[in-house]
């Protein structure tokens, strides 16, 4: 059994803890109010019938937490290959701000609020997709020396590039819209 599990189960109680796919649980229909994926959604190999499925589980005007990396934010774009965010294979699915919301959109969300995420979160992910770049370009030993040469640097970087061109990763809160708003039945 999964570590997260076995804690969860510890605290709350086996009886109050699920150890299965969402979709596969059988939860009843409009019996919550908030339903979170914090840095999970692009773990996902459907993220849609997951979302939809979601959505099944909400009370209208219940809202949706996510927190995932940002495809479309300035590391990405810098870093390319080297982004920490990427994490291939284990991500299957990268996310911009217009591609979550419409894919939100069509799983009868409305978007609400989606911001970057800045500061630790943000600044460790700026170390390790510099990291990795310095040390495929230098080797192990070259690009360690080089990381910790302009390290001091990084949080001023960090600062600015999260402002110029976003963080690298987005937290969103979406609601649940009526099936008659959405233009579907669920």
């Amino acid at each position: 059994m999964p570590f997260p599990y076995r804690e969860a189960a510890h605290s709350l109680g086996a009886d109050r803890v699920l150890n299965t796919e969402l979709i596969a649980a059988g939860l009843p229909s409009g019996k919550f109010d908030v339903v979170t994926f914090w840095d999970s959604l692009e773990h996902l190999p459907n993220p849609r019938a997951v979302l939809q499925e979601v959505g099944r589980l909400l009370r209208p005007g219940g809202i949706i937490l996510i927190g995932l990396p940002n495809f479309g934010g300035y590391q990405a774009h810098h870093f390319g290959d080297d982004w920490f965010g990427l994490s291939l294979p284990h991500h299957l699915c990268h996310y911009t701000r217009e591609t979550l919301t419409r894919l939100l959109d069509g799983c009868g969300f409305s978007v609400r609020v989606m911001e970057d995420r800045s500061g630790p979160e943000n600044y460790h992910a700026l170390k390790h997709s510099l990291l990795k770049r310095l040390t495929r370009l230098h080797g192990p030993r070259g690009g360690r020396l080089r990381y910790y040469s302009v390290k001091p640097f990084l949080h001023p970087w960090e600062w600015i590039s999260t402002r110029w061109g976003g963080g690298s990763s987005l937290q969103v809160c979406a609601e649940r819209v009526s099936a008659e708003a959405a233009g579907f039945f669920n």
